[in-house]
């Protein structure tokens, strides 16, 4: 077992007692946890992931002493030399200059608007660099990186610095052989709050189709409910010229007809993680009333004559 020691520390003017409650700081420690082992994954993504535990606290103070165990006893990869190294390189995942927390700090919400991976001769960990949205260039290990893209560790990493919203405590630290490895102060708790949910193209194909209406849809939304034969889906009517059609009375509908159309697929994925399938009906080609046989496949010519029974 190899291990590192440090503290987490809060300060502020209410805690000169040294006190601070259960129900507050348990949260925050195993948020803290959580954001260990998330780390860990994303830079040994092969091995048990390490965890934190508790050596004891000291008296008046609200130093927490704590231990980064990793179960690493003889591991040598591009990582590192040993399972100490690994620890270490870790503890600078969490806490280092280009780690997660300090990650999070710097980019303020920020947007990242490119990835570019960094090529360099004897380049002791994989590096990247981002290029945000309004042009500043941070670089950072790629751990690093894989980590932000999780959830559980934005959302971990914000448990960790919410007792700094109470007025009383002013700055969560981490120290290292008393020497501070990262600080955060109330005026930072803003940049850890979660992204505004924006949808990221996942696949957008266009494909032809038919279609059952199950029903067709004339206000509001315009979202008509469809199925293929197997599922049944909402999709919105997009094609002007159909609409225009409806609108004329040109164009009516009973239980059964069909449409041939083209699709599009859009799927996405939320800033929670979820997965969304969005379906337009960009073109109708054919309005198939129920009554009307369909022909799905091309069985042949359609000047053969029927075969002879004999």
């Amino acid at each position: 077992m190899n291990e590192l020691a440090f503290a987490l520390v809060y300060a502020g003017a209410r805690l000169d007692n040294g006190a601070m409650s259960v129900e507050e700081l348990a949260p925050a420690l195993g948020s803290l946890d959580d954001l260990v082992q998330e780390m860990s994954r994303s830079a040994f993504p092969t091995r048990e992931p390490a965890r934190l535990a508790v050596r004891g606290a000291r008296d008046g103070s609200l130093a927490i002493d704590l231990v980064l165990q990793a179960p690493w006893d003889h591991i040598i990869d591009i990582f590192s030399s040993d399972g100490a190294d690994a620890v270490n390189n870790l503890f600078g995942y969490l806490a280092g200059g280009a780690g997660i927390l300090s990650l999070i700090r710097r980019l303020r919400r920020r947007r990242i608007a490119k990835v570019t991976q960094v090529d360099e001769p004897n380049q002791p960990v994989a590096m990247v660099e981002l290029t945000l949205e309004d042009g500043e260039v941070l670089r950072i290990p790629a751990a690093v990186l894989d980590g932000y893209r999780k959830i559980k560790v934005r959302k971990s990493a914000r448990t960790v610095v919410e007792p700094l919203e109470d007025p009383g405590i002013e700055r969560v630290q981490i120290v290292r052989e008393q020497e501070i490895a990262i600080e955060i102060a109330r005026d930072d708790i803003a940049a850890f709050d979660p992204l505004p949910s924006v949808e990221e193209p996942v696949t957008d194909n266009v494909v032809d189709m038919v279609v059952a209406i199950a029903s067709p849809s004339f206000t509001g939304g315009n979202k008509w409910r469809l199925s293929d034969g197997s599922t049944t889906f909402y999709a919105s009517l997009d094609d002007e010229s159909f609409k225009a059609a409806i609108d004329a009375g040109r164009e009516s509908f009973r239980a059964g007809d069909m449409l041939r159309c083209r699709m599009e697929i859009l799927q996405s994925r939320g800033g929670d993680g979820t997965l969304h399938t969005e379906r337009r009906v960009l073109q109708v080609v054919e309005h198939i009333p129920r009554e009307v046989q369909l022909q799905l496949v091309d069985d042949g010519d359609e000047g053969d004559e029927p075969s002879a029974v004999a």
